[in-house]
């Protein structure tokens, strides 16, 4: 249910008595408050960091990086304003043979156009050394917005498995497998972060 208010140029729209979530926000750029919104639910995940390279002297494969941290929060809106929205990429991956570290994953950001309010969700930390897990993937975690409105869930989250990128959003890279006879691989970079937006009027 909506309240409509019809203008000489169209038809426009005031209030929703139900909440509205797009889809999710990939890629950095600005969203404007719709009209009828009082408020703003975000979640945020930074990118995952990168997996480090396997050994090549001793067949041992690097170490995982880690997923990218959460972040909520609840603003209060007004028409006009803008969300300024800066994705975190994912990390890079080390380079083989030698174990070298992969890097972290970049903060994911959100910004009122208008005020000083932000909220960040930091990137997760690359992998660094060899590893100590045997490659097993970490399920994508669930996270629970229940900050203000209807409870809702997102996926993200986890870790990759050896050789292989990290999942989006937000997941820690794989790490580079070890190999004496076949060359050692490089670390895996981690997945992209990710930001979540419901408007509500209630």
């Amino acid at each position: 249910m909506s309240a409509i208010l019809a203008t000489e140029n169209g038809l426009v729209e005031l209030w929703r008595s139900t909440p509205w979530t797009p889809a999710p926000i990939t890629v950095s750029g600005r969203i404007t408050v719709p009209a009828w919104a009082l408020y703003s639910d975000l979640i945020l995940i930074g990118g995952g960091g990168g997996g480090s390279g396997g050994n090549g002297s001793n067949g041992i494969g690097g170490s995982k990086g880690s997923p990218g941290a959460w972040a909520q929060t609840t603003w209060i809106m007004k028409p006009g304003r803008e969300l300024i929205i800066a994705i975190g990429a994912g990390g890079a991956g080390g380079t083989a043979n030698n174990v070298g570290p992969g890097s972290a994953g970049g903060a994911t950001k959100v910004t009122v156009s208008d005020q000083s309010w932000s909220l960040t969700a930091s990137g997760g930390a690359p992998g660094v050394g060899t590893s100590t897990g045997q490659g097993d993937a970490v399920a994508p975690s669930l996270y629970k917005f229940t900050g203000g409105g209807d409870p809702w869930e997102v996926t993200g989250g986890g870790a990759g498995r050896y050789n292989r990128d990290g999942p989006i959003p937000g997941g820690g890279g794989g790490q580079g497998d070890g190999g004496i006879f076949n060359g050692a691989q490089a670390g895996r970079p981690g997945g992209r972060g990710q930001v979540w937006i419901r408007f509500r009027s209630y």
